[in-house]
């Protein structure tokens, strides 16, 4: 399973969200081409399509039917891929925490790109787009013919950054630091803005580190930046936090 059939089931789910009903059908074929057409170029083959498809299935995210005519027919739902991490999400008064984690975990190191656009959301998907739009495909080409085990291990993959990189993670997380601390919390949310604020900042001691253990600051990091950015929808602080997100998955996530 390459990294860029991770990429392109996000692509499948992000366009079935814009339908009413929430749903995206056809067949392989059809949907290569409809793809290639939205990425303005790219050339998406059917056979990176079925394997998008062959993860969704995991997710419960699509429905794939036989034909005979098309060589395979499918049907993407994003509601029932949303429900999937709702429904096996941790209730605050849940004592199964600790078990949520280890589930969250093994998704994470197996499906990286899944899971931070289900806890990320739409943005996430428009930046996977936009990305693939403007930037050349010698750049992230790689991830067509990659594992996704080697391009984003889980726990052990250790990420050097240059000064430049670090330069460029640590502005933007330093604006989003500034912007928590001038908040005066959640009521209804005792310690929330300690506890983010403790993960921010710890992440950015990491990056200034340079030398990075990646699941460290995926676990540390980015869920922090999902919550302030779910937190702050339409303002500056969640831009900022849509363009740190995309760095990270270039620099330290993509395994580029």
């Amino acid at each position: 399973m390459s990294t860029f059939a991770q990429y392109l089931a996000v692509v499948l789910l992000h366009e079935a969200e814009q339908l009413e009903d929430e749903s995206y059908s056809g067949s392989f074929t059809s949907v290569a081409s409809k793809v290639t057409t939205l990425l303005q170029g790219v050339k998406v083959s059917k056979n990176e399509v079925a394997e998008a498809i062959s993860i969704l299935v995991e997710f419960s995210g699509v429905q794939r039917y036989e034909n005979p005519l098309t060589g395979g027919y499918f049907k993407v739902n994003y509601d029932n891929f949303r429900y999937y991490f709702i429904q096996d999400g941790p209730d605050p008064s849940d004592a199964d925490k600790d078990g949520w984690k280890r589930l969250r975990t093994l998704l994470f190191e197996k499906y990286p790109i899944l899971v931070t656009y289900a806890e990320i959301g739409r943005n996430f998907a428009t930046d996977i787009i936009e990305h693939l739009r403007r930037v050349p495909e010698s750049e992230w080409g790689h991830l067509r013919s990659d594992q996704a085990s080697t391009a984003i291990p889980a726990s052990d993959r250790i990420v050097s950054l240059s000064h430049n990189q670090v330069a460029e993670l640590e502005n933007p997380l330093s604006e989003v630091i500034d912007a928590v601390e001038k908040t005066n919390g959640d009521p209804d949310s005792p310690g929330f803005r300690e506890r983010v604020l403790g993960q921010l900042r710890a992440g950015r001691e990491l990056i200034r580190a340079g030398t990075i253990k990646s699941y460290l600051l995926y676990t540390v990091l980015l869920s922090a930046l999902a919550e302030v950015a779910a937190r702050n929808k339409g303002t500056a602080i969640e831009a900022t936090i849509n363009t740190l997100v995309e760095l990270l998955i270039n620099h330290v996530f993509s395994g580029g």
